[in-house]
């Protein structure tokens, strides 16, 4: 489109001749320039946005990958381990039992005790581990694929 310009202009001492007025019309006309840089920046912007997205593609695509890859493991680990500490709670009932006998020393007494608070911390912080991978992949996602249980 065509860009027209209108101006007046007045001078009283400083032409030729004094009191000059005058009017102004103009147009421009792209003959030599057809505004070829600003199409050449455009498709480079265009171009360097496409790159960005695909970029970023790539990286959601492969931290969905890996939040998969590692709550699958952490779910693996978690349904190949025995969960039920019913035999470790009586065993730790009759060591108690034991130890108000003075059938064992403190000494056993306190080698039993941290075995056993070590395998509920260890289960503990396996059911942890878990329930972290799944949010991580629900975070990655941006959905909901595993709720705690």
């Amino acid at each position: 489109t065509p860009d027209l310009a209108v101006g007046y202009s007045y001078d009283r001492l400083g032409s030729y001749f004094d009191n000059y007025n005058s009017l102004t019309l103009g147009i421009a006309v792209p003959i030599f320039n057809r505004n070829q840089g600003n199409i050449q920046a455009a498709k480079a912007q265009i171009n360097g946005a496409q790159a960005q997205f695909d970029q970023r593609q790539l990286v959601v695509r492969r931290e969905v990958h890996e939040a998969y890859q590692v709550a699958q493991r952490q779910d693996e680990l978690y349904q190949h381990t025995s969960r039920d500490t019913t035999p470790f709670a009586t065993l730790i009932d009759n060591i108690e039992k034991s130890y108000t006998k003075h059938l064992i020393s403190v000494v056993e007494y306190l080698d039993f005790y941290e075995a056993y608070k070590n395998n509920v911390l260890q289960l503990n912080g396996l059911r942890a581990n878990r329930m972290r991978a799944f949010e991580n992949l629900n975070l990655a996602t941006g959905r909901t694929f595993y709720r705690a249980e």
